[in-house]
């Protein structure tokens, strides 16, 4: 089939889950034989980057996403103009977009439409321009759409044509917690949960067969932000170091993020005296940390209770590691309800502290406890033998759009406000 792909950030840039989910989905699709074009933003600022497409069909035919960069937000954040524009891009319309995927569209028509993120992208446009498309047109909701479309309203009100258009459109959300959070303005046509996943073949054989001695190691990877609990993680293992002064406690950090919170997070390393300890490590390639992670003991991600699943924990896991994660998040849905590290309250510092003292104190219990957890995800979230399967299904059964006449080429513009009419 002919497939396109439509993602506000794609391969080299990387902001997080969203974005490596779609690049996994991209290249399983073209592995399996299908033909694959990838819609994304032109070179969106200083976002960090990963390697390169390898070999994907991908076009930047959309406008640069800058308001996901800390310096130009502050910059601008009290001009009126920069405001619409923010507005516009995160909960309406950017006419040069739609323009630009309708032309797409003209020239290139596909039979199954999937879009992944369109926050910045205008995504009441984006989501019109697909659905008067004659193709299976599909979202994939791994964020809190509905609620950006719902706080980026203060110059317009395009409530009303974002729930008429998810009336037509089928979603595929990564979580119950997902699912709930994006029916708050309306239904979608359909909307099926499909938990995001992870292929075992992406961890070297050597991941899974070293214990680690010496210093415990725990470790994080992922987006450095205050919504994936950094600074919980920075605390409770300062309090750990305090309860445990003869053992030796080591915490490494892979990722990157704004430049304001990586500096908030530095001085809070030093306050609590833990720099020593704490091996800052940046940005690091995925195949690269993967292949790093049999050092380590245990992975402790502390993720916001809004987090809509997090990938982080589930590739842990699968490397064979413990993992301390919060329990009310879209992938704690799956973890086994006697899985002995789950947290109840991140911010209970003493609650996390005692359960990274339990991985130290049971060290040679945590293989034993990680094959448990692996074993019990991989029967819910195997890539290639559940979740892609789920995927293809959904496409199937998702019906194909009837096509509204007189809204193609130059006329895309105008066409998405004309386009409610079609509803009335």
């Amino acid at each position: 089939m002919n497939f396109t792909l439509i993602s506000n950030i794609f391969e080299p840039h990387v902001r997080g889950g969203y974005e490596l989910g779609c690049q996994a989905i991209a290249r399983k699709l073209a592995t399996l034989g299908h033909q694959v074009t990838v819609l994304t933003s032109q070179a969106p600022g200083v976002l960090h980057k990963s390697a390169g497409t390898n070999g994907l069909n991908v076009r930047r035919i959309f406008e640069p996403v800058f308001e996901y960069e800390d310096g130009l937000s502050g910059t601008f954040a009290r001009n009126p103009f920069w405001q619409r524009r923010v507005d516009n891009a995160f909960g309406g319309v950017l006419p040069a977009n739609v323009i630009a995927l309708d032309e797409h569209f003209s020239e290139h028509p596909p039979e199954v439409i999937w879009l992944f993120n369109p926050l910045g992208l205008g995504p009441v446009g984006i989501l019109e321009t697909i659905a008067r498309q004659p193709a299976r047109c599909l979202i994939h909701l791994m964020d809190h759409i509905d609620g950006s479309i719902a706080s980026h309203q203060h110059f317009h009100f395009y409530l009303g044509r974002w729930r008429r258009i998810k009336s037509r459109l089928t979603a595929i959300s990564c979580s119950e917690k997902m699912r709930a959070a994006n029916e708050q303005l309306g239904p979608y046509r359909h909307h099926h949960v499909i938990y995001n996943g992870f292929s075992p073949q992406e961890i070297p054989d050597s991941s899974r067969s070293h214990a680690p001695d010496g210093a415990f190691r725990f470790v994080y990877f992922g987006q450095f932000s205050r919504e994936k609990g950094l600074p919980q993680v920075v605390k409770a293992f300062a309090a750990l170091l305090r309860s445990q002064p003869t053992t030796d406690c080591r915490l490494d950090l892979f990722g990157k993020g704004g430049a304001a919170f990586e500096s908030e997070l530095h001085e809070q390393i030093q306050r609590e005296n833990v720099a020593g300890r704490v091996r800052w490590h940046g940005f690091t390639p995925k195949d690269e940390l993967l292949r790093r992670l049999h050092e380590y003991d245990a992975a402790i991600m502390l993720l916001n209770p809004s987090e809509p699943f997090g990938y982080a924990p589930l590739e842990a896991a699968c490397a064979g590691l413990a993992v301390i994660t919060t329990a009310d998040t879209g992938i704690g849905e799956i973890f086994p309800k006697t899985y002995p590290l789950l947290v109840a309250n991140r911010d209970d510092t003493s609650s996390v502290k005692k359960k990274m003292e339990w991985c130290v104190t049971h060290r040679g219990e945590l293989r034993s406890v990680a094959d448990q957890l692996w074993k019990h995800l991989a029967a819910r979230c195997d890539f290639d033998q559940l979740t892609m399967p789920a995927y293809l299904k959904a496409i199937e059964a998702c019906p194909v759009n009837q096509p509204i006449p007189g809204t193609t080429g130059l006329l895309a513009a105008n066409a998405t406000v004309e386009f409610a009419s079609h509803f009335h």
